[in-house]
């Protein structure tokens, strides 16, 4: 075997340490002291020691490790005979290398400082291409870069603080729909960031190392402002996807952590029915009640057949959402008769209730009255918005009827609406309720036909009754039969009980919907006046209003029967008139039913969509959408977070797996999954 290059023997050679920064000033003479240097570059050789006096004489006590003890010994006087032959250490090679490259690395920055502090940046210090997307923008690195900007130098950024979100700023000018919180995780507020992330569970058993690691250096907290650059990093060539993030990128932050989406990705929470639809319809019911039956055809002629999916349903135009067919296609078969309604009598707005007291005479008028011409079916009170007219008014109203002081406020306003047409019903209306006007604007022409018809001397009685004059006979006068109902849609003259009433021209009837959105809203405070609670009860009721004091099966005011009603962003009330809730410019899901889909048939559509099988026995109008009063009358529930179930079971995630896993389709985060979402 080969001798050691040195001996390790402290007794027998020095030492050597090749990476010590400080080595013994000898060892050019070929003589280094045992022990080096210290680590601050002092000389460790003691050649003189400190004599010891032991009695009368003077020992020494030089240690082992510099000779030990010499043989003359210290002198008579305690002055030690051996010469001081401690050196100056010197920097190692190693040492000097460092310093002389860190002077190298200062002279060169400090000549790049100077040669690129001037007005802006140069392309020499371009990292490299841009993507093609901003590739417009390479020749501009002002447009991107807070220090490119005219009055910046490298030198002063260099040296001052640089925030990268003032770059994110820059991105904003053309990135403008990002949302109200860009620099927020996803975009959202942190309110509603904390309200979706509190029952997210830490899930470690399923977590890669790779993305523990992540999670571990790159965390970020969601009260920390993200920058653009932290996910998408430009520079990276023409042809560079800056949307494309991995997976471990995405779960750097989350909480809840899991492999793939196969391994430990969270099951649906009853998916898609987390909130009410818009429209109150059980596929289940339908199928199972109407469709799979033998007289289908009477139920939808001449449509294709129920069991296909594309009877109601279709792609729009970018293949993302299935839309539903409208309503003529789909609905109006069985429900467009319930909506026009023409076997019942609509809703009451106008009418001649009968009388508190009115004493039999033989001519049958009464002098005090004049002439008030009701019948046995006249409604006993005054209709909700003929009350809001007489408001402001002393009407002097009682139970049961209509008072005297009233019936000549009546006929007063008749007159008025024949002289001034709808200007007279608006100027009656409190100032609050003015926006009554444009739903009630065909009623006016009604009013008129129908004072002249009941009321046929009407200015000769209200001239004496304001002069205390006796009032005209009117016994001769040949007031209109008490006939049938009058198929009429729109505005019409109800003879059989003297009332002015409305039925809905058809679907989306524009009266009937204005007046549920301008109501909708002022039924939900507290301080709602009685008249506009009972003429949004007639409205909302889904079992039809027919008169004010019924609940019965009519269907005039059936639109809540089938368009739920919900709370907007504010807290607000508002009914749902469109078939799907708007989803947002961008959602956390991202889901395409053109490539779910194989030529839209009903086979593909049920795969994930499947019918429930046991139907529910619950009342045609459930609970979590209605309730009852104590009068028995049907008012729409306002909650949320009372779902109804469409008739179709929840997907499950396990549907999914099926399909996206390893070995067939992509399960990547960014497949389903959108990062900016936008939120108020």
């Amino acid at each position: 075997m080969t001798a050691p290059l040195q001996q390790f023997d402290w007794k027998s050679s020095s030492y050597e340490r090749p990476g010590d920064v400080w080595v013994c000033g000898k060892a050019c003479d070929g003589r280094p002291c045992r022990l080096g240097p210290s680590a601050d570059g002092e000389c460790t050789v003691r050649s003189q020691c400190e004599p010891e006096k032991v009695e009368d004489r003077y020992r020494c006590t030089r240690s082992v490790l510099y000779g030990g003890k010499c043989a003359d010994g210290p002198g008579t006087d305690g002055t030690c005979c051996q010469a001081d032959e401690s050196c100056q250490p010197r920097m190692s090679l190693l040492k000097r290398r460092k310093v002389a490259g860190a002077i190298c690395a200062a002279i060169s920055l400090a000549c790049c400082l100077i040669a690129f502090a001037q007005s802006g940046p140069k392309s020499s210090l371009s990292p490299g291409a841009i993507a093609s997307a901003h590739a417009g923008l390479e020749t501009n690195c002002a447009a991107c870069h807070v220090a490119a900007e005219p009055g910046t130098n490298l030198l002063s950024t260099a040296v001052g603080l640089h925030l990268s979100t003032a770059d994110s700023e820059k991105c904003l000018k053309c990135h403008h729909d990002i949302g109200a919180a860009p620099f927020s995780p996803h975009s959202i507020n942190r309110q509603r960031l904390a309200e979706l992330t509190a029952g997210a569970d830490e899930n470690p058993d399923s977590v890669r190392r790779s993305s523990q690691l992540a999670a571990i250096v790159g965390s970020v907290s969601s009260n920390q402002e993200l920058s653009c650059s932290v996910c998408h990093q430009e520079h990276h060539g023409r042809s560079f996807d800056l949307s494309t993030l991995s997976d471990q990128q995405c779960q750097t932050c989350h909480k809840s952590q899991f492999a793939d989406f196969t391994h430990g990705h969270p099951d649906f929470e009853q998916f898609p029915h987390q909130t009410r639809p818009n429209i109150y319809f059980d596929h289940a019911r339908h199928l199972n009640a109407y469709f799979h039956t033998s007289d289908e055809t009477a139920h939808s002629p001449g449509a294709e057949s129920s069991t296909s999916c594309s009877t109601c349903h279709h792609l729009d135009a970018g293949g993302g959402m299935m839309l539903s067919a409208d309503f003529d296609r789909t609905c109006a078969t069985c429900h467009e008769s319930q909506i026009v309604d023409l076997p019942f009598p609509g809703v009451p707005f106008f009418g001649l209730p009968q009388v508190t007291q009115r004493p039999d005479t033989e001519s049958g008028e009464d002098s005090i009255h004049g002439n008030w011409p009701v019948t046995e079916a006249s409604l006993r009170d005054m209709p909700p918005f003929m009350s809001l007219l007489f408001a402001e008014a002393d009407s002097g109203t009682s139970p049961g009827g209509i008072s005297s002081a009233m019936i000549w406020q009546c006929k007063q306003l008749l007159l008025q609406v024949r002289r001034g047409g709808e200007m007279a019903l608006t100027e009656r209306l409190p100032k609050e309720y003015s926006w009554l006007a444009d739903s009630f604007a065909g009623m006016s022409p009604m009013l008129v036909a129908a004072s002249q018809s009941w009321f046929p001397r009407l200015s000769e009685e209200l001239a004496a009754h304001a002069t205390n004059q006796p009032l005209p006979e009117t016994a001769g006068v040949a007031l209109p039969e008490t006939r049938a109902v009058p198929p009429t849609r729109g505005w019409y003259i109800s003879d059989i009980d003297r009332t002015i009433r409305y039925r809905p021209v058809s679907h989306a009837d524009p009266v009937m919907r204005g007046l549920l959105d301008n109501l909708a809203p002022l039924v939900q405070g507290e301080a709602v006046s009685d008249e506009l609670l009972e003429m949004y009860t007639a409205l909302a009721n889904p079992s039809g209003s027919g008169e004010i004091s019924r609940s019965g099966p009519l269907a005039t005011g059936r639109c809540l029967s089938c368009h739920t009603t919900s709370t907007d962003g504010d807290g607000v009330l508002q009914v749902n008139w469109n078939t799907k809730k708007p989803i947002g410019d961008a959602p956390f899901t991202n889901f395409r039913h053109e490539s779910h889909t194989q030529n839209n048939n009903a086979e593909s559509c049920l795969t994930c969509h499947q019918i429930q099988k046991e139907q529910q026995a619950l009342d045609f109008f459930r609970p979590e959408y209605f309730t009852r009063d104590d009068l028995g009358r049907w008012k729409p529930q306002t909650e949320d977070a009372c779902p109804l179930s469409s008739g179709l079971s929840p997907i499950k995630r396990s549907q999914c797996v099926s399909c996206h896993n390893k070995s067939t389709v992509s399960q990547t985060c960014l497949e389903c999954h959108n990062y900016h979402v936008h939120s108020p």
